[in-house]
C-alpha cells in the first residue's frame, strides 16, 4: 500500500480508496495549467473538461451519504469535510465552464456563487480552508484578463 492509500483508510475507513480515486479524478479535472493560466483563457476542450466535474461529483455523493454518520467520528468528520468540497467543486466547475467557453459574464455570477457559498461555510470549514487564499488565488481567473495572451 502507498502513503496515500494509508492516509486515506485512516481519515475515511474502508472506503478510503474510493476517496482516493474520486479525489485524483476531481484534480485531474480541475486542469491544473489552465487553473494556473497556463491555458488559453477560451478553450472549448476546457470547458468540455470542467462540464464532466458535476457528473463526477454526483456520481459519488451516494458514497459520501452513506458514510456521513460513520461510527469513528474521525472518518465521520473527513466525510462531513468532503460533502462541502463536493458543493464547492460543483459550484466552482461551473464558473471555470463558462470562463472557458467565452462567457466571462456568467462566469463572474457563478464565481459570486462560489464566493456566497465559501462565506456561508467558512465557520465550518475554516480548520480545513482557507477561504481568504481561496478567493484571492482563484478570483483572479475570474478578475483578470489579458487579452494580448496567446493571441486571444
Amino acid at each position: 500500500a502507498t502513503l496515500a492509500d494509508d492516509y486515506f483508510r485512516a481519515a475515511f475507513g474502508a472506503e478510503g480508496p474510493a476517496c482516493l480515486a474520486y479525489l485524483e479524478t476531481i484534480s485531474q479535472l480541475f486542469d491544473p495549467p489552465y487553473l494556473r493560466d497556463e491555458k488559453p483563457r477560451h478553450d472549448p476542450a476546457v470547458a468540455a473538461t470542467f462540464a464532466r466535474l458535476p457528473g463526477v461529483v454526483a456520481e459519488f455523493r451516494p458514497t459520501i451519504a452513506r458514510n456521513l454518520a460513520a461510527p469513528d467520528p474521525c472518518h465521520a468528520r473527513s466525510w462531513h469535510y468532503l460533502a462541502q468540497h463536493a458543493d464547492l467543486c460543483a459550484l466552482l466547475a461551473e464558473a471555470l465552464r463558462l470562463r472557458a467557453t467565452g462567457d466571462d459574464e456568467a462566469a463572474l455570477v457563478a464565481w459570486a456563487a462560489t464566493q456566497r457559498f465559501m462565506r456561508e461555510s467558512e465557520v465550518d470549514l475554516h480548520p480545513v480552508l482557507d477561504a481568504y487564499e481561496f478567493q484571492s488565488v482563484l478570483g483572479r481567473l475570474f478578475h483578470s484578463h489579458r487579452p494580448d495572451r496567446f493571441g486571444e
